[in-house]
């Protein structure tokens, strides 16, 4: 006896005609709903996502398909990787079942592939009953966001509630045709293992179970279709084409405020606004975002109580851009994005670090939508108070700081470093020192350069000088939206460089390293000191000092040294280099390291967090057993330092620079006199 849907009608209707009509239907609702929610990208901006396709297919392979982020978070990762690749194996079985109304038999491919589907099954079952149990009992915290009027757990129990019917419902077709047919070929271990609890039934009712089953599953599978681009689980089709399409640049490197061959004074409007002031793909990140909280769960500002979640302000423009454009009504507006509910508090709170990008499983980027909102905040005169001084002193005097030229620490004619000498053009300058604001204008960071510079003294290499012409990189200015104000800073450094044409850049500032190497036009090698530095241990131009007294250290990775810049490792061999030092790292470390606040023009404004990100650095810190806290950026060793002392922490931990560590064991007979070489 044929028992397969396609010979038997259910609810009056013979099993193709059913199949058709539900398919019709399923298929229509999918194609006008994703085609009304795609259709927001169109009123984006341009962007231009589409070069280097063969190394797109080759990141969305390793980023998409193997999904690495993902295990940044174990448990949740193999959960979710479980899922996804049962899922995979399992669409062929759902693809066959559709079939199976027309064609009786098709979906019976032998034991080989019933034995993986069951596996696949198995495995998905397990994973979806463990994940309901933590989001249920456990809670994770970061399924939890404050900043987030609306709570979407309800919603991610419900798909796996609906999962579980999928697989459920497929195993009981199974079993029942098991049941009625027991010698059937290829049936799976499952349907055996559950058709003898069905034994007892006559076979009337083995045959409504096994065509009821059969119907449900159809059904919730093109249901779960159809509600797809109206939930969180749009990512499900959505997520390989957001990693395709994710931004190629170098981390560090900003997006332009003027598009290709149009010149930023002829903007008529600067920066973001409105929802639809967005480009294309910066309205897909919001329809593309998974709700995981891995962004938030790492953000520096969130951690520390700012008003700032990643995740929200991805929802909260997406509940915007859906609002602004429902599926069944027509609309032209373009909202205004404070509309959403993202507050000016947040905006302002961002450190630019990048730490959300960084673990964001999709790509979904931050950095760039929250820096064009600053440049339209800035156009408007919305800007902080507290940056409005340093602003302004950046503008008068060319630093932050607010100091004259006068009040520079000229590193010409410093005892400790005779090496350095002021460059003029005309003069084959060699490799040349920027020291950027923080070292000529703050006396802690002024030390640390010098210590620099005297290592650069006591290794031999000549390096040329040109403090008297520089003026501050104008990196902080760009990141706070003041893009007027660094192209004209950019423009008087640029003009100096040209004239002088060193063979490489050094720079003791990271902020400073990834505005001359992203920002500015120059093409020159840009190197920090950390690398030569490192360069002269392996070499043995510095002689380290076998009779120090043993020390452990950690280092705290600068977010535009290490996650923007991606200079980790030559830190860590300088370490390792050093006798009798051991290196305990903290557990956010490298491109996870968590930003200390610090940065750029943060160092002038209060947080508004209920602690300090500096603080809660040091208590990480302080979790290893280090004795001394190392860094290699001026703003982070400012703010380290400041915190380590307004907690009353320093006889517990000590913060240096990582280049008066090396300076401080260096052997004594490495410091003989040197005579001056003018670069």
């Amino acid at each position: 006896m044929n028992h397969s849907p396609s010979a038997h009608p259910f609810l009056g209707l013979s099993g193709p005609w059913l199949q058709t009509i539900l398919m019709v239907l399923a298929f229509g609702i999918f194609s006008w709903t994703l085609y009304r929610r795609l259709g927001l990208l169109r009123r984006g901006k341009r962007a231009k996502r589409l070069d280097r396709p063969l190394h797109r297919m080759a990141w969305t392979w390793v980023y998409g398909i193997l999904q690495i982020r993902q295990f940044k978070y174990p448990v949740a990762g193999v959960l979710h990787m479980i899922i996804f690749f049962g899922f995979l194996l399992l669409l062929l079985r759902s693809c066959l079942l559709m079939l199976e109304a027309y064609f009786g038999g098709v979906s019976e491919v032998g034991a080989v592939y019933a034995w993986m589907k069951d596996a696949a099954a198995l495995a998905v079952f397990l994973a979806c009953l463990f994940a309901l149990f933590r989001r249920v009992f456990l809670r994770p915290s970061r399924y939890s966001d404050r900043l987030l009027p609306e709570h979407h757990s309800g919603e991610a129990l419900v798909i796996l509630i609906w999962i579980l019917a999928i697989l459920g419902s497929d195993a009981m077709f199974e079993a029942a045709g098991q049941a009625l047919l027991p010698a059937e070929e290829g049936a799976s271990p499952v349907a055996a293992g559950l058709s003898g609890y069905l034994e007892g039934m006559g076979q009337a009712t083995l045959l409504q179970v096994r065509l009821s089953s059969f119907w449900l599953h159809n059904v919730l599978v093109l249901g779960l279709l159809c509600y797809l681009p109206l939930g969180k689980h749009f990512h499900v089709l959505l997520a390989l084409p957001n990693v395709f399409l994710a931004n190629q640049e170098p981390k560090g490197k900003l997006r332009e405020a003027a598009e290709a061959g149009q010149a930023f004074e002829d903007l008529e409007q600067v920066g973001v606004g409105k929802l639809f002031d967005l480009n294309w793909k910066d309205l897909l990140d919001f329809l593309t975002c998974t709700h995981c909280g891995r962004c938030t769960d790492q953000c520096p500002a969130y951690a520390t109580g700012a008003p700032l979640s990643p995740r929200a302000f991805t929802l909260q423009g997406r509940k915007l851009a859906y609002k602004s454009q429902p599926i069944w009504k027509q609309t032209n507006g373009n909202p205004d994005f404070w509309e959403s509910g993202f507050s000016r508090d947040g905006l302002w709170s961002c450190t630019t670090c990048g730490a959300c990008e960084e673990a964001c499983p999709v790509m979904i980027e931050y950095v760039d939508k929250f820096v064009d909102m600053r440049r339209f905040q800035m156009e408007i005169g919305e800007v902080p108070e507290e940056l409005q001084k340093p602003l302004q002193s950046l503008e008068r005097r060319g630093n932050p700081f607010g100091k004259a030229r006068l009040r520079a620490h000229p590193f010409l004619n410093s005892e400790k470093v005779p090496l350095v000498s002021d460059a003029v053009a005309g003069e084959s300058v060699g490799d040349l020192y920027f020291a950027d604001s923080a070292a000529l204008y703050e006396p802690r960071a002024n030390q640390a350069a010098v210590a620099f510079l005297e290592l650069a003294h006591l290794a031999e290499h000549p390096l040329g000088s040109a403090w008297s012409k520089e003026v501050d990189s104008g990196h902080d200015a760009r990141r706070f939206g003041e893009e007027g104000l660094f192209q004209e800073l950019r423009d008087r450094n640029q003009s100096w460089l040209t004239s002088l044409q060193p063979n490489s850049v050094v720079v003791t500032d990271p902020h400073g390293l990834n505005a001359l190497k992203y920002d500015y036009s120059q093409d020159l090698p840009v190197l920090h000191a950390v690398e030569l530095v490192e360069l002269w241990l392996q070499e043995g131009r510095l002689q380290v000092s076998n009779h120090q007294e043993s020390i452990q250290v950690s280092f705290h990775d600068p977010c535009y040294l290490g996650r923007r810049g991606g200079i980790f490792e030559p830190v860590r061999r300088l370490i390792s280099s050093l006798p009798k030092v051991e290196l305990v790292e903290m557990e956010r470390n490298r491109s996870w390291s968590f930003c200390c606040g610090g940065g750029s023009l943060n160092l002038f404004r209060e947080e508004l967090g209920q602690q300090r990100m500096a603080q809660y650095r040091l208590a990480m810190a302080l979790e290893t057993g280090a004795d001394l806290l190392l860094t290699a950026c001026p703003y982070c060793l400012l703010n380290l330092e400041d915190a380590a002392k307004s907690s009353n922490l320093q006889s517990w931990l000590g913060v240096q620079d990582i280049c008066e560590f090396v300076l401080s064991r260096v052997s004594p007979e490495n410091t003989h006199e040197k005579e001056g070489v003018k670069a």
